[in-house]
Protein backbone atom coordinates (compact mmCIF):
# COMPACT_ATOMS: atom_id res chain seq x y z
CA UNK A 1 0.00 0.00 0.00
CA UNK A 2 1.43 3.46 -1.12
CA UNK A 3 2.41 6.17 1.89
CA UNK A 4 -0.19 8.45 0.09
CA UNK A 5 -3.15 5.73 0.65
CA UNK A 6 -2.24 5.16 4.16
CA UNK A 7 -2.15 9.17 4.76
CA UNK A 8 -5.21 9.93 3.23
CA UNK A 9 -7.12 6.50 5.11
CA UNK A 10 -5.80 7.65 8.95
CA UNK A 11 -8.62 10.01 9.46
CA UNK A 12 -11.36 7.44 8.26
CA UNK A 13 -9.73 5.29 10.66
CA UNK A 14 -10.00 7.66 13.23
CA UNK A 15 -13.64 8.65 12.55
CA UNK A 16 -14.49 4.95 12.44
CA UNK A 17 -13.10 4.43 16.00
CA UNK A 18 -15.18 7.69 17.49
CA UNK A 19 -18.47 5.92 16.10
CA UNK A 20 -21.09 5.14 18.79
CA UNK A 21 -23.47 2.14 18.56
CA UNK A 22 -26.88 4.37 17.62
CA UNK A 23 -24.74 5.78 14.84
CA UNK A 24 -24.56 4.45 11.15
CA UNK A 25 -22.15 4.24 8.27
CA UNK A 26 -20.59 3.50 5.00
CA UNK A 27 -17.29 2.94 3.37
CA UNK A 28 -17.20 3.97 -0.05
CA UNK A 29 -14.02 3.96 -1.85
CA UNK A 30 -12.97 5.40 -5.23
CA UNK A 31 -10.72 5.71 -7.78
CA UNK A 32 -11.61 4.68 -11.53
CA UNK A 33 -14.24 2.23 -10.05
CA UNK A 34 -16.08 2.90 -7.05
CA UNK A 35 -15.70 0.03 -3.89
CA UNK A 36 -18.67 0.01 -0.82
CA UNK A 37 -18.15 -1.62 2.21
CA UNK A 38 -21.79 -2.24 2.18
CA UNK A 39 -24.82 -1.73 -0.09
CA UNK A 40 -26.51 0.58 2.82
CA UNK A 41 -25.09 2.13 6.29
CA UNK A 42 -24.96 -0.39 8.66
CA UNK A 43 -24.83 0.27 12.56
CA UNK A 44 -21.56 0.77 13.93
CA UNK A 45 -21.48 -1.82 15.67
CA UNK A 46 -17.49 -3.17 16.78
CA UNK A 47 -17.88 -5.87 14.50
CA UNK A 48 -19.15 -3.81 11.79
CA UNK A 49 -16.43 -1.29 12.50
CA UNK A 50 -13.79 -4.14 12.52
CA UNK A 51 -14.81 -4.94 9.44
CA UNK A 52 -14.80 -1.51 7.94
CA UNK A 53 -11.10 -1.41 9.37
CA UNK A 54 -9.94 -4.30 7.63
CA UNK A 55 -11.79 -3.23 4.15
CA UNK A 56 -9.42 -0.23 4.31
CA UNK A 57 -6.53 -2.20 5.01
CA UNK A 58 -7.35 -4.36 2.01
CA UNK A 59 -7.90 -1.95 -0.61
CA UNK A 60 -5.68 -0.71 -3.02
CA UNK A 61 -6.43 2.63 -5.43
CA UNK A 62 -4.29 4.56 -7.81
CA UNK A 63 -3.73 8.21 -6.71
CA UNK A 64 -5.90 9.71 -9.04
CA UNK A 65 -9.61 9.77 -7.83
CA UNK A 66 -12.78 10.74 -9.78
CA UNK A 67 -15.51 11.44 -6.66
CA UNK A 68 -18.60 12.28 -8.60
CA UNK A 69 -19.83 8.29 -8.61
CA UNK A 70 -18.68 8.16 -5.18
CA UNK A 71 -20.61 11.69 -3.92
CA UNK A 72 -23.61 10.58 -5.67
CA UNK A 73 -23.33 7.08 -4.04
CA UNK A 74 -23.25 8.52 -0.72
CA UNK A 75 -25.51 11.16 -1.25
CA UNK A 76 -28.38 8.51 -2.22
CA UNK A 77 -27.59 6.28 0.89
CA UNK A 78 -27.77 8.67 3.14
CA UNK A 79 -31.17 10.44 1.68
CA UNK A 80 -32.70 6.73 2.44
CA UNK A 81 -30.91 6.37 5.68
CA UNK A 82 -32.43 9.35 7.74
CA UNK A 83 -31.04 10.94 10.61
CA UNK A 84 -28.32 13.92 10.01
CA UNK A 85 -26.02 12.52 7.16
CA UNK A 86 -22.06 13.41 7.40
CA UNK A 87 -20.26 13.08 4.03
CA UNK A 88 -16.57 12.57 4.61
CA UNK A 89 -14.28 13.06 1.89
Amino acid sequence: MGKNWSAASRPAKRLLRRLRPVDSFNLLLFNSELSSFAPAPVAATTDNVEQALAFIRNSRFAAAPTCQRALRAGLAQAAKAGGQPYIVL
